[in-house]
């Protein structure tokens, strides 16, 4: 039972990082094919290694790792093709790769917080719109309102957020 629970855990782990590491790679691959080989490999690799990796630690590190040693077999591998990355260049990618994205969770997390501070109305309507991808039309005719009343909203909306992500960059050092 426990090592079910403990595959279906690491399963939904996978799962929730597969954009993370495509991000990743693609950031120091730039070839989209290459991009989706790699990441293919690593998730295979991830697979066969599953029982190594040690709940309570940080996946996110655990699986870049994994794809950085994919992504360098995947150079060994075609070193004859004419653009191919030094490890001094790979590993200055993988630095700001880092770095990007540590910035982009912050961002992600002060518009959560901004977004909560919306009243439930344009809160719904933010989560209607950009998350679910609902059409305009379609939330004017669900809430009764004009297609441009919705517009409107949405606009307002989105300068508030954008002030209120930019207030809490100057209160709060990154």
């Amino acid at each position: 039972m426990e090592s079910s629970d403990n595959e279906k855990q690491f399963i939904d782990l996978v799962t929730q990082y597969q954009g993370k590491l495509f991000g990743y790679i693609y950031s120091q691959m730039a070839n989209p094919e290459a991009t989706r080989e790699i990441l293919q490999e690593t998730n295979i690799v991830i697979w066969k290694k599953r029982e190594q990796f040690e709940f309570g630690t940080s996946f996110n590190a655990w699986s870049k790792s994994i794809a950085h040693f994919q992504m360098m077999a995947y150079k060994q591998k075609r070193r004859r093709d004419r653009l191919v990355f030094d490890d001094e260049v790979l590993e200055r990618l993988d630095k700001e790769s880092d770095r990007v994205e540590e910035v982009y969770d912050i961002r992600k997390e002060k518009l959560n917080r901004c977004i909560s501070q919306l009243k439930e109305k344009y809160q719904n309507f933010v989560t209607k719109r950009y998350r679910d991808g609902t059409s305009v039309n379609q939330i004017a005719d669900e809430e009764g309102v004009p297609a441009n009343t919705v517009t409107q909203a949405l606009f307002r909306v989105r300068q508030k957020l954008i002030d209120c992500v930019k207030s809490i960059e100057i209160g709060k050092e990154e």
